[in-house]
């Protein structure tokens, strides 16, 4: 979203700007400040290395995950810092069903959304889009 999701996220997260306003997403109410900072480096580290836009991560926020290349090398390189993407760009459920946790406190939550959407696709950046996808529809519903 946490060495994030961070992802995640996640995925389900737009940490990119130093004036982002995490009250406003509940995704990040479990986050400790240190780990907060530690997604907010991981996010910035990876725009850099992979040319990913703000304007990208405003999208994926509202649900609109950007079927870019540059967006899904992003994706993959926060998994690969957060620990959830191996060297090889495989991921591994059981890290990301940690980091989700941590993300978003509710291990059945978690389980149900993994359940439903953790598929190895062709690459590692169709994975971790058509995840990101999943994970965003899911925990939205």
């Amino acid at each position: 979203m946490n060495g994030l999701c961070v992802f995640f996220l996640l995925l389900l997260a737009a940490v990119v700007k130093s004036d982002f306003d995490f009250s406003n997403y509940k995704e990040f109410e479990h986050l400790a400040g240190d780990q907060r900072e530690k997604a907010i480096s991981i996010f910035k580290e990876c725009m850099a290395e992979t040319g990913a836009t703000h304007e990208m991560m405003e999208k994926s926020v509202e649900g609109d995950i950007p079927d870019d290349i540059v967006f899904k090398n992003h994706l993959v390189c926060i998994g690969k810092k957060s620990g959830f993407i191996d060297e090889n760009g495989l991921h591994s459920k059981e890290k990301l069903k940690e980091k989700l946790t941590l993300l978003l406190g509710d291990e059945g939550l978690v389980d149900k959304i993994l359940d439903k959407c953790f598929m190895e696709k062709g690459t590692p950046q169709d994975t971790a889009f058509e995840l990101a996808k999943c994970c965003h529809k899911e925990y939205h519903n």
